[in-house]
């Protein structure tokens, strides 16, 4: 769980502030880029690119369809991701007449086939091409990898090609285009502004994403909408350096160039494409922690939000991590200020973005290996109310009111990301926050809303309100907020109603609270689940409606180690069914108090480590009560029984802890 942030009075401004460390920067307005006036990306883009889950030789019709479909199952198209781009390796050779052609083995239909359907499931299509006479990934002409695909000698033409495919984005790539070798003085103004100009003569809305090295973002505004900056991230949370690119390197890096100058509506600097969910060379994946720095960043950066890996088989917690509504909020702020880096100590990171609607963004990121307390006063955060309400982005709550400083203490490699807006008497007693709501479709639920009064003053009654959804409608136009006394905190139920035929997932909405003529606005999930067990039935052959892994995914019937023996094993005893997890871990289960018992037995794996320690529970998920515990367990100690009565438990809970030792060797099944 992460920490809470905790708020101080003015008498301690003075004191807390040397906690601070340096101050590196004021949040002054950074000056407006010269964006294309077309209207176009006026936000930073955000969707799916191929190459960092398939790159060339594992790119097909097949897999990009499944991605698309992917966007759309998992409700991410509800909150901004939009764009499916193929990236390099989709090319055939040239025609006689020197169209382009798709790879007949990769693209069997065509590529207006597949932007066809695209367009079909409401997301855009965005394809690759480059200004030199190769690809990048035809630089050698090698492997059978068609040479001479570039634009070059063939930019309106394919121009006009990528128009009537349909394609609504274009990522092109400098990669070697003025080699000696190749295109022998070939200038970037040249080539940039022939494609630019174009796209634009085709009469088709097409984003221009550019992909350079050459410090693009002091003149790609006149040329495209977004540019790439630092080098090719890894799937790496670190360290920082140039020779091995990674999250950490490239958030030092917008830092360091002080990028924030260069950024704004239609102009965007594009930190590259997300890694979360992929192994790096040593088969190792981002902690949760580290994929909430990288996409928490990447939100306050106004970084383009490409996710690169399959939807299928990301683990549930970062999948909730990318359609967070208010995290993707700040991203997509209409502002389009970047955020500052405001402070550094001892690798303790503050940084902070205005917001259009005067609030501001905060993210407090840990780039340490160990965990570490951060304050920093509201002044150097661009502040200019007397007191502020703070609102945890992450857990979409608000959590308390400040008129000093905003401090927390940060996991390693962890952000805490907090929004902050200003409070006045009345709007401090709007305090709220909403746990996620669980659903059949075709039934009614009820959104909880919590209401508190964090000031000294009592508030009157107001109203809360749900915004509706096609597959989510409330019943009641307003609930009643009742009056509050200076502490208190009530519980608003607001019922709405899932559409039969809805698929299971996740849906955002959006939900008001109006208290004394100020409202504050939040987001809840309505998460859709299959009905029930009705008959006997493993736990690893149910949905898991919520999960959480500390180390690369829980496995179904099988350990987390990822290679030889996968059998679930304790202590020399196996089992053929159950769940493999690695501490910190959680997943979730949908019983609709149909199940009466659960029987089983945990303990850990005899794959792991002699170092390795883990604790275990089971609790109810709607209450959160503790309905069975297992102490310390170690290597070579036999698993634990359970054998519980679930009579009227909706959703069950199974949660394995590190020991206290972190979470190495950890490998728990279940």
């Amino acid at each position: 769980m992460p920490s809470r942030p905790t708020v101080r009075g003015r008498g301690l401004l003075t004191a807390l502030a040397l906690l601070a460390g340096t101050l590196c920067s004021t949040l002054a307005s950074a000056p407006a880029a010269s964006a294309l006036d077309d209207g176009l990306a006026l936000t930073p883009p955000m969707g799916w690119n191929s190459w960092n889950q398939l790159a060339c030789d594992d790119l097909t019709e097949s897999a990009v369809l499944s991605a698309a479909h992917g966007i759309v199952d998992a409700g991410l198209d509800k909150v901004g991701y939009e764009y499916i781009v193929i990236d390099d390796c989709w090319q055939g050779p040239r025609d006689a007449s020197g169209n382009y052609t798709a790879s007949a083995a990769k693209f069997p239909r065509g590529i207006k086939a597949l932007a066809d359907d695209i367009h079909a499931l409401g997301l855009k299509f965005g394809i690759y091409s480059g200004p030199g006479t190769p690809t990048c990934a035809g630089r050698g002409a090698g492997g059978g990898y068609p040479y001479g695909v570039g634009s070059y000698g063939h930019v309106q033409q394919d121009a006009n090609t990528f128009a009537s495919w349909g394609v609504d984005y274009l990522k092109y790539d400098w990669c070697s285009a003025d080699e000696t070798q190749q295109v022998p003085g070939l200038s970037r103004d040249t080539a940039y502004s022939q494609m630019r100009d174009a796209l634009a003569s085709t009469g088709r809305d097409i984003v221009i994403s550019l992909s350079d090295r050459n410090s693009p973002w002091t003149y790609s505004a006149s040329y495209g909408h977004l540019w790439r900056v630092g080098s090719d991230l890894h799937p790496n949370f670190g360290p920082v350096t140039s020779s091995s690119p990674s999250v950490q390197s490239q958030i030092e890096f917008t830092a360091t160039n002080s990028l924030w100058n260069f950024s704004g509506p239609g102009a965007w600097n594009d930190l590259d494409m997300l890694q979360v969910g992929n192994a790096n060379s040593s088969g190792t994946r981002m902690t949760y922690d580290e994929s909430r720095t990288h996409i928490g960043m990447w939100s306050i950066l106004a970084s383009p939000l490409f996710i690169g890996t399959d939807l299928y088989t990301l683990d549930a917690g970062v999948l909730d991590l990318l359609r967070n509504p208010e995290v993707v909020a700040v991203d997509q702020d209409a502002l389009g200020k970047q955020g500052r880096r405001i402070s550094v100590t001892d690798g303790m990171e503050t940084w902070a973005r205005p917001l259009a609607n005067g609030d501001i963004a905060v993210a407090f990121y840990n780039s340490t290996a160990t965990a570490s307390s951060v304050s920093t006063p509201l002044a150097a955060l661009g502040a200019t109310a007397d007191r502020y309400i703070v609102r945890d982005l992450w857990e979409r709550e608000d959590t308390g009111v400040t008129a000093g400083t905003l401090s927390a203490t940060v996991p390693a490699h962890g952000t805490e990301f907090f929004r902050l807006r200003a409070a006045s008497a009345a709007a401090a007693t709007v305090l709220t926050s909403a746990k996620a709501t669980f659903a059949q479709a075709g039934h009614d639920a009820t959104i909880a809303l919590t209401v508190s009064n964090r000031s000294d003053l009592s508030s009157p009654a107001g109203t809360a309100a749900v915004t509706g959804t096609a597959a989510v409608t409330p019943i009641l136009a307003t609930a009643v907020v009742p009056a509050l006394s200076p502490g208190d905190s009530a519980t608003v139920r607001v019922p709405v109603r899932v559409a039969a035929g809805t698929a299971t997932g996740t849906i955002p909405v959006e939900y008001s609270v109006t208290v004394a003529g100020e409202t504050a606005i939040g987001h809840a999930q309505v998460i859709v689940v299959a009905a029930a067990p009705s008959t006997n039935v493993y736990a690893s052959d149910l949905p898991f409606i919520t999960e959480r892994d500390g180390w690369q995914g829980l496995e179904r019937d099988k350990n987390v180690k990822g290679s030889g023996d996968t059998t679930l094993k304790v202590a020399g005893t196996s089992w053929a069914k159950g769940v493999g997890t690695n501490a910190e871990s959680e997943f979730s289960v949908w019983l609709g108090s149909q199940c009466t018992r659960i029987t089983g037995a945990f303990g850990l794996d005899d794959r792991a480590s002699s170092l390795g320690t883990i604790t275990g529970e089971i609790r109810d998920a709607v209450t959160g009560v503790t309905l069975w515990s297992a102490p310390l367990m170690k290597s070579g100690v036999a698993a634990r029984a359970f054998d519980l009565d679930l009579t009227s438990v909706d959703r069950l809970s199974f949660v394995a802890g590190d020991g206290g030792d972190t979470n190495s060797n950890d490998n728990a099944d279940w």
